[in-house]
């Protein structure tokens, strides 16, 4: 089921009665490239997933997604976040991308490096915007990173303290080709992410933190910060991809929650007559 289709369903429901009719579509399981697995060693939840950054045997490690125009942001406004840990020598890494370099527009890549401590932000020119971290980067040791748009405007995150200035989104674009979403690979063989991710959460026309916000605050220095997530999340209505990547130690198979992908439909209210 791609999101694109059509699907009919059955309920029972009392006469008269009134009942919240949900679509959360789990189950979908991501493409598994390489040797990505879970692994035990998690920030919440039974699992996480490891990625070895080797293509000794095959491609890099990463997981696909395929192709959905959820994954495609345009100028609005959105959030791809996840919690991370290295396990590797400084290297140029992906946290998500939906990027090719072979196709017009090519898309848009959530990168960084832990050599030079950046965050960057590819759009569908293929140009970045970037910042450098307040500390280095350090294996084993888990960190919660963000990219967030809101309006113009472009803000990163690590360990809920936003990183550097703002940067300008002004005409940028965020959208792809027809290419699956990848998690921990820029393109078909540039920045595999080597280590931990868990709760990798893509969130489309919402800025999951902006002044205002219930939870978010401005510091001293001006720059916004927000307290971070204790527990997994539960996805609502922006949610376009959760991955929470629970399952057994070693395991290569992977579960997607995107309750969104159910269109036009995604939430609504029945009444039996």
């Amino acid at each position: 089921f791609d999101g694109n289709q059509t699907t009919n369903a059955s309920i029972s429901i009392p006469v008269g009665q009134e009942k919240p009719l949900t679509f959360d579509l789990t189950g979908n399981a991501p493409q598994n490239h390489g040797d990505t697995h879970v692994s035990s060693d998690s920030k919440f939840g039974t699992g996480s997933a490891y990625f070895d950054a080797n293509n000794a045997s095959g491609p890099y490690d990463h997981l696909a997604v395929a192709n959905n125009p959820d994954f495609d942001f345009g100028s609005s406004d959105f959030t791809i976040e996840s919690w991370v840990k290295f396990d590797a020598p400084p290297h140029f890494f992906t946290i998500a991308s939906k990027f090719d370099q072979s196709q017009q527009p090519l898309g848009w890549a959530f990168t960084g490096d832990t050599s030079s401590n950046i965050l960057r932000l590819y759009d569908s020119t293929g140009a970045a915007v970037s910042v450098t971290v307040d500390a280095p980067f350090e294996t084993n040791r888990w960190y919660h990173l963000a990219v967030v748009r809101t309006g113009d405007t472009i803000k990163f995150f690590k360990g809920g303290l936003q990183q550097g200035a703002d940067q300008s989104a002004a005409g940028r674009v965020y959208s792809g080709p027809n290419t699956p979403l990848k998690i921990g690979l820029h393109d078909a063989a540039s920045g595999p992410f080597k280590g931990w991710m868990d709760e990798v959460r893509i969130s489309k026309g919402i800025a999951r933190w902006k002044k205002g916000m219930e939870g978010v605050s401005v510091g001293a220095d001006g720059k916004l910060r927000f307290t971070l997530p204790e527990q997994e999340y539960t996805p609502d209505e922006h949610t376009k991809l959760l991955l929470h990547f629970n399952g057994p130690n070693e395991s290569k198979n992977f579960e997607a929650t995107l309750p969104a992908q159910i269109s036009p439909i995604k939430e609504g209210r029945v009444t039996a007559t």
